[in-house]
């Protein structure tokens, strides 16, 4: 029996030109993704927009409960669930507070997948944006 590897799992590379981030835009970020459906693990490596590098790692289950982030200058917590195989829904937070809520769906040939972001105001009024990321090595069916 073939096991299918979750489409997610690769290392990727953010398109600044084709995202609208409703943060200032990075100089460079490649994120490395190991997935197998039931747990995630990420390495975020960015060189920010005044060029300071950071380096975000976290591990995490499909469950909807909070998980420790490393790194972050913003984040110190996620939940994450499942939505389907080609789709994961995110609650970043910090101190507790939601502060970001990203749905990230991978397209059907599985080289970009796109997260689209949700972040409470504090009027009320909701800040979003969107990234869009390309796999480093295109996958080959």
């Amino acid at each position: 029996m073939t096991k299918t590897i979750d489409p997610f799992t690769g290392t990727w590379q953010l398109n600044i030109a084709q995202s609208k981030l409703p943060w200032p835009a990075p100089q460079r970020m490649i994120t490395v993704i190991v997935s197998d459906f039931e747990e995630i693990s990420v390495r975020e490596e960015t060189l920010d927009d005044d060029g300071q590098a950071h380096t975000i790692t976290l591990k995490a289950r499909f469950d909807a409960k909070d998980y420790p982030v490393t790194g972050s200058p913003v984040a110190d917590a996620v939940a994450y669930e499942r939505v389907d195989p080609r789709t994961i829904k995110g609650t970043i937070k910090q101190h507790g507070k939601p502060i970001l809520v990203e749905t990230v769906i991978i397209a059907e040939d599985g080289n970009t997948f796109r997260g689209d972001y949700l972040i409470p105001g504090p009027d009320g009024n909701n800040i979003t944006g969107f990234a869009v990321h390309e796999r480093c090595t295109p996958r080959k069916e």
